[in-house]
């Protein structure tokens, strides 16, 4: 099985990210996601306050675990021993790299890329495709 993942939109890794773990259209956690922020269209959230309430609520809503917290995210600012290989089950892998940060479902060992969605890569090609990336840190989704 694959995942089933949207082309993000400016700032949207996040969204994309849920959406897919979600198994639900980006399109309706983008809806959820402004209705919460108050806010008309989803590039005007990140970068403020309202950003990491907002994902908390997307992954209550949907019941993810897969997704790091605010907390868990800027805990790993410096990147950690850089894992090998993706684990199996699925989840959300975060990366940071010059100017920013990224994060990216997975699923059995496969990132799916947010930016190139219909393409698989294992941890090497991902990195080596994007050599100034470094691993942040992989959460994996629990199943409850």
């Amino acid at each position: 099985m694959s995942l089933i993942v949207a082309p993000q939109q400016d700032s949207e890794c996040m969204l994309v990210t849920i959406a897919a773990l979600a198994d639900v259209p980006l399109s309706v956690i983008r809806q959820q996601a402004c209705e919460f922020a108050k806010v008309p269209n989803w590039s005007a959230v990140p970068n403020t306050p309202m950003y990491w309430p907002t994902i908390k609520k997307l992954c209550v809503d949907f019941n993810l675990t897969g997704i790091p917290t605010k907390k868990e995210w800027y805990k790993k600012v410096l990147p950690r021993r850089r894992p090998r290989q993706i684990p199996s089950g699925k989840g959300s892998i975060g990366f940071r790299y010059r100017g920013g940060a990224h994060i990216s479902p997975f699923e059995d060992g496969f990132l799916y890329e947010t930016v190139y969605p219909n393409q698989a890569y294992t941890l090497e090609q991902y990195l080596k495709r994007n050599p100034f990336t470094k691993v942040i840190d992989i959460w994996v989704e629990k199943v409850i």
